[in-house]
């Protein structure tokens, strides 16, 4: 695009992922505009750039630079788990933007020459992508014991996710340290199964708890239960028997005839108190 010189020029430079995706340039930090000449590297950095979403804009002032072909470069940063330093920076060039002429008979600008336009606008799409870095989820060396000495963890912001894909290409998050600082494992989505070696029962330990607690399972309850504090407790001097074996179904009725009978008499009660005396 070929803009006469002493313009003020305003610039808009959308960025977009490899993907197609908007960037989001929220958590860029350190963000920089190099306005340069091609053939002089004569440099000018715009004042007050601003983002909005995945735009870039910023203003050159007419009579900043003069007569030339211009490139624009971005540059930026993002806090990564990428990179061992902890940050990755991005770059991202724009050659042959624009050209700087001496008069507007020069220009290739939509508006048609006129002395009162003095200034053009430019918007530029670009693609900012990471390709040739590693894809992955660095270690971090955290102090053990002994003092002195380190073990590798992999260590994930919070709130962030492990997830996995099902065979249909779903995908369902598997454990995380949640914004409530509670660790979420497994999802609706998908059942949860524990494995463990033949015998070995999955245990969970309080704070403070020197022994854990083993897992138990439903198999664990028998069929036949004996309720002896229902018996101790509901039964009659001349009916308990700890020896008595009842099913959950007969310790059910059981207990629902007790009640039926203790309601009984308290009503008899209200009605006569002398009735129980006799």
């Amino acid at each position: 695009m070929k803009i006469r010189v002493g313009k003020n020029i305003y610039v808009s430079l959308v960025i977009k992922t490899s993907e197609g995706e908007p960037e989001d340039l929220s958590v860029a930090r350190d963000l920089q505009v190099v306005v340069e000449n091609k053939f002089t590297q004569e440099q000018y950095i715009p004042k007050n750039t601003t983002t909005n979403e995945n735009v870039v804009m910023f203003e050159i002032p007419g009579g900043s630079i003069q007569v030339g072909i211009f490139d624009f470069h971005l540059s930026y940063k993002k806090d990564s788990l990428k990179s061992e330093t902890g940050v990755e920076p991005y770059l991202l060039d724009f050659c042959d933007v624009i050209q700087i002429v001496e008069c507007t008979c020069k220009e290739t600008s939509k508006l048609p020459p006129c002395p009162s336009v003095s200034t053009e606008s430019v918007t530029i799409e670009g693609v900012v992508s990471t390709d040739g870095q590693v894809d992955v989820v660095r270690w971090t060396k955290v102090q053990s014991d002994p003092p002195g000495t380190y073990r590798k963890e992999i260590v994930l912001p919070n709130d962030y996710l492990l997830s996995g894909t099902t065979t249909d290409d779903r995908v369902f998050p598997l454990v995380t340290l949640s914004k409530k600082d509670k660790v979420e494992v497994g999802t609706p989505g998908v059942p949860l199964n524990l494995n463990t070696p033949s015998g070995a029962r999955p245990t969970v330990t309080e704070l403070g708890q020197v022994k854990a607690h083993e897992v138990a399972y439903l198999s664990d309850i028998p069929e036949q239960v004996v309720f002896k504090s229902d018996i101790r407790n509901n039964l009659t001097e001349g009916y308990e028997n700890e020896g008595t074996v009842l099913d959950a179904r007969q310790g059910r009725a059981l207990k629902e005839m007790i009640d039926n009978l203790e309601k009984r008499i308290r009503a008899l009660e209200s009605q006569n108190p002398l009735i129980l005396e006799k």
